[in-house]
């Protein structure tokens, strides 16, 4: 898989060679985000649709 097609499918990018002090404002603004999050937003067995299987479109 391409690096292209990892950042489209992410919820999240971590530039990492920006220095410390960046990445961790940027982790720190994605766990505020995530907290928003109401629990059990996630579908059941969504590890198996992360994978593709399962899914009517998978190759």
């Amino acid at each position: 898989m391409s690096e292209a097609e990892k950042r489209r499918r992410a919820d999240y990018v971590i530039p990492t060679g920006q220095g410390k002090g960046t990445t961790l404002a940027i982790i720190r603004r994605i766990l505020l985000d995530m907290r928003r999050i109401p629990a059990g937003v996630w579908p059941q067995r969504w590890f198996l649709n992360a994978r593709g299987e399962g899914h009517p479109h998978a190759a």
